[in-house]
C-alpha cells in the first residue's frame, strides 16, 4: 500500500514513493481525519505534487486509487485534474482521473469511464478509481457508491511516466485546470478493491474493537481515541471496555462529517449495563473535547433505564426504546438520514423511528465521548438523564451513511 497523508509533507507513509511539491502548496490543519493536516492546492498558482522516482508502475495490472477531496471550485466545462500519469500520448498509455465538467472520470487516453453524480464546490467527497485487469473494467466510485463503469477497457499500458497529484503536465488535448481545493489521504493498492471494501473506505468513519484495552481505530482513517478510568473486560466479541468508576470515559475527536448539516450517519455498539435506573450518557457528541459548545447526547438511558436515541433539529428529536436488561449484551444502532430521520435498531430489529427531519449539526469537526458527558451535563436531552454509564461497551462503529436493515442485522449477528 502507498499512502500520502499530507501531514505537513508530501512523503509516502512508508517513505518510498515520496512526492515533490511544485509551486509551494500549503497544508491546512486539521486534515479530513481531524488530526494532522491536508494538502491545499491553488489552481491559480499551478500547485501540485509529483512522484518521479521510483516510478509508480501501473501498467498491465489491477489497481485502486482513493482520496478525500474538497474542491473549492468545479469547472462546468473542461477537466479539473486529480491524478495523472502519461507515458506517451497514445491509447491506454495516459492515465487521468479528473472531474470532467463536474463528473468524476477515469480514462486511459481515449478509453474511459465517467460517473453520473455532479460535484459541487465546498463539500467533502471520497473518490475511488478501480481498474480490474482480469475483467478489463474501469470503475469509479463517489462516496463509496459505484458511479461509472466501462468494460472492456484497457489494459493500461503505462509502465513509466511521472505520477502527478493535482495536475497533468502532459497536454492530452483537453481543456483542463489544476485541482483547486483540499486533498487528503491519497491511497494506492496494486489490486482491484471490491465494492464492499470501497464502501467501507468511504463511509466507515471509525471502528473501535476495544480488544486488549486498545483505543486504536481499526477503520480506514486511524482516528485513535483515549480512555480515562476504563479497563478491559470480557466482551461480546473478544474484549470490551468496562466503565465502572464515577468518571470513566472513552473519547475520540475530529469527526468532520458528523458535524455537517443533514449528513447521514449511523452509530453501532454493544452494551452490557450493570445499572440502568437514574439514567446515563452512552454516546455524547460535542464541538469541544470537554463535552460543551454544540452538544447533544445521542444515545443514553432515561431515569427508568429506557434506551433512547436522539439527534438535533433546533430541538431534540428522539426514539424511546425499552428498559435494557442488566448484565445482558444488547446491540444498539442509531441511524439517521433526512428522509427517514432517526431509526433505532435493537439486536438487529427495527424498534422505532421519528420520520423525516433536518439534522442541524455543529458545522465543525465533532468529538465523541462514550460513557460520560464530561462538562456537558446541561446539553439538550429530550428524555434521558445525563450522567455516568455503568457497564461494558464493545465494538463501537461510526458510519457516514444510513445503514440499512441488512447491514444492521449483520452487525448484530457476528
Amino acid at each position: 500500500m502507498i499512502l500520502w497523508t499530507f501531514d505537513g509533507n508530501t512523503n509516502d507513509f512508508s517513505g518510498v514513493y515520496n512526492g515533490q511539491p511544485i509551486n509551494n502548496p500549503t497544508y491546512v490543519s486539521p486534515g479530513y481525519t481531524g488530526y494532522g493536516s491536508m494538502l491545499h492546492l491553488q489552481s491559480a498558482l499551478n500547485q501540485s505534487v509529483v512522484v518521479e522516482t521510483p516510478v509508480l508502475n501501473l501498467g498491465f495490472t489491477s489497481f485502486t486509487m482513493e482520496a478525500w477531496i474538497y474542491p473549492m471550485t468545479v469547472s462546468s466545462a473542461g477537466d479539473d485534474n486529480i491524478f495523472s500519469q502519461c507515458q506517451a500520448l497514445a491509447t491506454d498509455q495516459c492515465l487521468h482521473f479528473v472531474l470532467a465538467s463536474r463528473y468524476l472520470r477515469m480514462r486511459f487516453f481515449g478509453d474511459g469511464s465517467q460517473g453520473v453524480t455532479p460535484f459541487t464546490a465546498n463539500k467533502w467527497y471520497h473518490i475511488a478509481c478501480v481498474y480490474d485487469y482480469t475483467l478489463t473494467a474501469q470503475i469509479v466510485y463517489v462516496n463509496g457508491v459505484r458511479d461509472g463503469f466501462s468494460s472492456p477497457s484497457g489494459p493500461y499500458q503505462g509502465t513509466g511516466g511521472i505520477f502527478e497529484i493535482g495536475t497533468a503536465s502532459v497536454d492530452y488535448g483537453g481543456v483542463f485546470t489544476p485541482f483547486n481545493g483540499y486533498i487528503d489521504q491519497v491511497a494506492f493498492v496494486p489490486r482491484a478493491k471490491n465494492a464492499t471494501e470501497v464502501l467501507d473506505d468511504a463511509t466507515l468513519v471509525a471502528y473501535y474493537s476495544f480488544d486488549n484495552g486498545s483505543y486504536l481505530d481499526f477503520g480506514p482513517l486511524w482516528i485513535n481515541g483515549t480512555g480515562v478510568g476504563v479497563s478491559p473486560v470480557v466482551g461480546r466479541i473478544s474484549q470490551a471496555l468496562s466503565f465502572a468508576t464515577t468518571h470513566s470515559y472513552f473519547q475520540a475527536t475530529g469527526f468532520t462529517l458528523l458535524g455537517t448539516v443533514n449528513q447521514s450517519y449511523s452509530i453501532s455498539l454493544w452494551l452490557k449495563p450493570q445499572a440502568v435506573s437514574g439514567g446515563a450518557t452512552i454516546v455524547h457528541v460535542s464541538s469541544s473535547t470537554i463535552g460543551t459548545g454544540w452538544c447533544i447526547p445521542m444515545i443514553g438511558l432515561s431515569a427508568s433505564g429506557q434506551i433512547i436515541t436522539q439527534s438535533w433539529n433546533n430541538t431534540a428529536v428522539a426514539v424511546t426504546g425499552p428498559i435494557l436488561t442488566l448484565n445482558v449484551w444488547t446491540h444498539v444502532v442509531e441511524t439517521y438520514s433526512v428522509m427517514n430521520g432517526i431509526r433505532m435498531y435493537l439486536n438487529g430489529t427495527l424498534y422505532g423511528s421519528t420520520g423525516a427531519f433536518f439534522y442541524m449539526a455543529s458545522n465543525v469537526p465533532n468529538t465523541i465521548t462514550l460513557g460520560n458527558p464530561l462538562n456537558g451535563t446541561s446539553c439538550t436531552s429530550a428524555l434521558f438523564v445525563a450522567g455516568q454509564y455503568q457497564g461494558a461497551m464493545d465494538e463501537f462503529r461510526l458510519y457516514s451513511r444510513e445503514l440499512n436493515s441488512t447491514d444492521v442485522y449483520s452487525l448484530a449477528n457476528p
